[in-house]
This record gives C-alpha cells, structure tokens and sequence, in this order.
C-alpha cells in the first residue's frame, strides 16, 4: 500500500559520504549528531511503516474475505501468509477489532524479516473507504529482534482537489528498543498521498507516492531531533531511491542540515547543504 521504507534512504549516503567529507571541519560534531538523529529517525520510520505493512495486509485480507458475508459466528481466523488474524464482529457490524498474531518466538516472513508478537488494532469501516480510521497498539512485538512499542493511528482521508487517495499517518509515544540496548523514542505526523498506481492493483512497481509532513524524538544519544519534510518527497515503488524533494534534519542546538533529492529522476544523487555550504553526494 503506502511504501513508506523510502523514507529511510537518505541516512545511507549521510553515513558514507557526509561524515567523510565534514569530518576534518570545525562542525564536526553538529554533522555527526545530526547524522545520529537521522538514522535514528530513519530505523524508527521502518520499524512503524513495518507495522503499517502488517496492518494494511490483513485489512485487505478481511475485505476480501468477509464483505458481505453472513456466518453464525461473533468472530472469525484468518491464515495470513505468516500470521493468524482474528475478525470480529462479523458481517456489516462495525467497529471491527483485529488481533495479528506471529506467535511467541520469532516466525520467518516472505519479505525475509522474522517477527513475533501481536498487533491490535480498531478499524472504523471498510478500509477502502473514506474515512476510515484505524487506531493501532502492539503487544510484545519484534522485527528482527528489536522491540516497538507506541500507537499508531491511520486515517483515510478521501481525495485531493487532483483525485489522488491520501492517508494521515500519526504515531505518538513510539519506542524503538534495538537488540544492543539502544532506545530511539519517535512520533510523527505525516500524509501520504498516493499520486499514480492506485488502479493497477496486481502492479505495485507503479505506484509513486508524495509524502509531507515532519517527524521528531530522542536518537540513541538521547539528544532531541526533529526532521522535517520541506519539500514533499517523491517515492516510487520501481526506483530505490528518493526521487524528489527536500528534508530539514536538526538536533539540539546543532546546525541544521538540508538534504535535496533532486528533480524527479530516478537517480542516486543528491546535495547536503550544512552552514550554506552544498556538498554533492552520491547515495547508497
């Protein structure tokens, strides 16, 4: 549905490239700390859009099983690819509560990640339809060993004035404890608009998202950042990287530094600019 893992791309070319070419400058420590942040933010968006892609699986798997369907019975498992999905009520009757279970140790998904643990969540109506809000917790829940925790509410917003579907995407109190001990505390506010692909559903390598909004927490330091998309980000499912749009990265006191993915094209370069200096760089 929404292929949020993009967001994280811009911390591997700040990691390789950006820490080389500013470590001999007196703003060493502002880039490291602000490097710090963004990868931070960068683990604890893919660890959340990981719960939206479980989410977002077993809500089309529950419309697709039970629309319109009549059984005498409160509630109803489902076998998902490596999970089991509980439904109820059944039928028309909404709110529905939904219980994704990977179990207690860790289970081997298609996408290569292991999980175990649940996901709960209350979905209001059909997920197609517009306004539907889907409020969501987790229960012991780990993605390759480490743990989130937080809620996480996602809301069908309808259309833009350009006929594209939009979601708001919110996380509040999110935690991120990494198998070294490490915490990454994280909330966000973003919308996702689904720009191209939406009609072609057995082709996901077309769909191109626009994402705006901004992000913010304590990285593994336990330093304040907040990272804020100044220009909206242009993700497509077929390209690995950013194709468009600008970030503000900012810890602390530190300077702050803008990442500028381009024009559009799919390619791997970008500009870092720190204290009106422009660096360009090559990403991952």
């Amino acid at each position: 549905m929404i292929a949020m893992r993009y967001y994280k791309l811009f911390i591997l070319s700040l990691l390789s490239v950006m820490f080389l070419t500013y470590s001999c400058k007196k703003d060493t420590n502002d880039t490291v700390e602000n490097i710090q942040s963004a990868k931070d933010n960068a683990f604890a968006s893919t660890m959340f859009d990981d719960v939206f892609k479980q989410v977002d699986d077993a809500s089309k798997e529950m419309d697709e099983n039970l629309m319109n369907t009549k059984l005498n019975k409160d509630s109803v498992i489902l076998y998902g690819q490596n999970a089991t999905i509980t439904v109820k009520p059944l039928g028309n009757n909404f709110p529905k509560y939904i219980n994704v279970d990977f179990g207690d140790t860790n289970t081997l998904c298609q996408d290569g990640r292991e999980r175990r643990g649940e996901i709960n969540y209350e979905i209001s109506d059909w997920y197609r339809k517009t306004g539907c809000v889907i409020n969501v917790t987790v229960q012991d829940y780990y993605v390759n060993d480490h743990k989130i925790e937080g809620l996480k509410t996602i809301t069908n917003e309808g259309f833009t004035a350009d006929s594209n579907r939009y979601y708001s995407v919110v996380v509040n109190n999110g935690q991120i404890t990494k198998i070294n001990g490490d915490i990454i505390s994280w909330a966000t506010n973003r919308v996702n608009e689904w720009v191209s692909g939406e009609t072609t559903v057995f082709n996901p390598w077309d769909d191109e998202y626009l994402i705006s909004g901004a992000s913010n927490g304590t990285n593994a330091n336990g330093n304040n950042f907040t990272i804020t998309i100044t220009d909206s980000l242009d993700v497509r499912v077929s390209c690995r990287w950013i194709r468009a749009g600008e970030i503000k990265i900012e810890s602390g006191n530190n300077n702050p530094i803008y990442v500028d993915y381009g024009n559009g094209n799919c390619d791997a370069d970008a500009t870092a600019t720190i204290n009106g200096n422009s660096y360009n760089f090559v990403m991952n």
